[in-house]
């Protein structure tokens, strides 16, 4: 028997043999209990970390190569790690810890144990999909396409109606993968009863730390305070950078617009690795001597356009990929990222589950600060190069976006919260509730989206938090260090003394930590609203 299986043998009261144990003394039997404990989390831990660094390999190839991947294998050989034996070690461990930050870090790895259990579980299903999307094409107008380029394809397409083409030419490959979507999402609910909790959205709760009816309350409250101020942005900004009535305007047109052309001159591939430097040197980050991050920017045929950062081992070795193409998407995608990357590299954290797990607000947080840079008619000026007359267009197109992501997500929220508690008509749910939030009306090809468009467990709670928490930090560093914090040295070294916590604080934590009570929607519902915004 293995060493992890011996020690939870003796911590459940199992035998070796058939014979009885000899009798020892009470105290003896307790010591030999927490012992046996101890080494059995130990084991545990490290075997999680081994194959999350394996796991993030994968995915990491897979993104920049193309090569595919093969989750369901790397748990292999780890089934007693994510058994109800090895939870209830844990849980065990937690009320045996010695203090409170050891508890907190158990409570980190049980979550993620409970989490793991269903991925692995689900791990077939999602590999079906990623593989089989990965090798899908569409075909329209007598052309084909690989299905996942078709959304870049959507970005730069001209005509309007052969967006719409393109649009329903997905739609074979959605159809086809959401009956292994919905067998996921009815295998998800029933592993989640088995671990004793009373459903999905329950495990969800637990796994975020967060309660799903209150953020449901802040999501309603976001919907209807920037309802008027959003539908006059889309009155504005769809005739004039589309070139459409407003009426017209459907979800396949989102990605054109989004693609920003009139500006894809202002934000040039060759000038988002310089800018970038540029903005750390300001906070005083030398980020060519930053050794511990690794930044991959060659155009692989295969690679994924989109940026991403993968924390392979914190902080010692973080990766950034990224495909430049330009345009301000590109730009704020890699800062998103770059936010992330330096949260990780500069982690002192020397507990595992405090730099590998943990609250996924608190790097969301500093991923869209850095991401909101945009926004800064300064830092724009600076580096991006808009001409003064079209600042003013730029600026409200920003808002405008800010604002539909924000609606989008809180919409995503409150779906996937009745998805989850089994709605009889999933499909048409989706499409009410997300028309409502986009300000223009889904049709039923559009609806077929309402199992791809969810996220595992709520990672949609945790951007919803973090713009909130991001309002509260970047409020505090402007008080702190001025309107123009990035340029400021104290402020990259305040910066670095939040990220050396790496993941140990949660999203309420951080609030105190700057000055707050708590994470609060206020702030940032209020600068949506176009209001001075304000604390609950």
């Amino acid at each position: 028997m293995p060493p992890l299986a011996l020690a939870l043998a003796v911590l459940i009261g199992g035998s070796m043999t058939n014979e009885a144990p000899e009798a020892a003394p009470a105290t003896a039997t307790t010591a030999a209990d927490e012992t046996a404990m101890r080494f059995a989390v130990a084991d545990m831990r490290l075997e999680a970390e081994a194959l999350i660094l394996e796991q993030g390999i994968l995915s990491w190839k897979n993104r920049v190569y193309g090569d595919e991947i093969d989750i369901t294998r790397t748990y292999e050989g780890h089934e007693t790690l994510f058994g109800r034996d090895a939870i209830r070690t844990v849980e065990a461990a937690i009320a045996a810890a010695p203090d409170a930050r050891e508890q907190k870090a158990l409570r980190y790895f049980r979550r993620y144990l409970l989490a793991e259990s269903i991925g692995k579980a689900v791990a077939p299903l999602d590999d079906r999909i990623a593989n089989g999307e990965a090798a899908a094409e569409i075909s329209f107008d007598g052309r084909t396409a690989p299905y996942r380029q078709s959304f870049l394809l959507l970005a730069r397409e001209e005509d309007y109606d052969l967006r719409k083409r393109i649009s329903d030419a997905q739609l074979p490959v959605l159809r086809r993968f959401n009956p292994v979507r919905a067998e996921k999402e009815e295998r998800a609910r029933a592993l989640a009863r088995g671990l004793g909790f009373a459903s999905y959205n329950a495990l969800g709760e637990e796994l975020r730390s967060f309660d799903l009816e209150r953020l449901a309350r802040d999501c309603e409250r976001l919907l209807a305070s920037t309802e008027a101020a959003y539908a006059a942005l889309l009155r504005e900004v769809v005739p004039e950078f589309m070139g459409l009535p407003v009426g017209r305007f459907r979800r396949c047109d989102v990605f054109r617009l989004f693609h920003l052309d009139r500006y894809a001159a202002c934000f040039p591939p060759e000038r988002l690795g310089p800018a970038v430097a540029a903005t750390l040197r300001g906070l005083g980050i030398d980020l060519a001597a930053q050794a511990n991050i690794w930044i991959h920017d060659l155009p692989l045929p295969k690679k994924n356009p989109r940026a991403a950062c993968y924390a392979l081992k914190v902080p010692g070795h973080v990766r950034l990929t990224v495909k430049p193409t330009g345009g301000a998407g590109d730009w704020e995608t890699f800062l998103h990222e770059m936010g992330h990357a330096q949260h990780f590299a500069w982690t002192e954290n020397d507990i595992f589950e405090f730099r590998q797990l943990g609250d996924n607000t608190v790097t969301e947080t500093y991923a869209f600060l850095f991401e909101d840079l945009m926004d800064d008619p300064s830092w724009v000026r600076e580096h991006a190069g808009i001409p003064p007359e079209e600042t003013g267009s730029y600026l409200r197109f920003r808002r405008f976006s800010k604002m539909y992501m924000a609606r989008r997500y809180a919409a995503k929220l409150l779906y996937e919260r009745r998805l989850h508690a089994g709605a009889d008509d999933p499909r048409d749910l989706y499409r009410r509730t997300l028309s409502r939030a986009y300000g223009f009306p889904l049709d039923e090809e559009d609806a077929e989206r309402y199992l791809s468009d969810v996220d595992d467990f709520y990672y949609v709670a945790d951007y919803l938090r973090a713009w909130f928490l991001k309002a509260q930090l970047e409020r505090s560093l402007v008080a702190r260090f001025g309107a123009a914090w990035y340029r400021n040295p104290k402020a990259g070294a305040f910066l670095r003394s939040l990220w050396r916590h790496g993941q140990e604080l949660n999203g309420d934590e951080l609030a105190r930590l700057i000055g707050d009570e708590r994470l609060d929607p206020g702030t940032f519902i209020g600068i949506l609203a176009g209001a001075e915004g304000g604390r609950d």
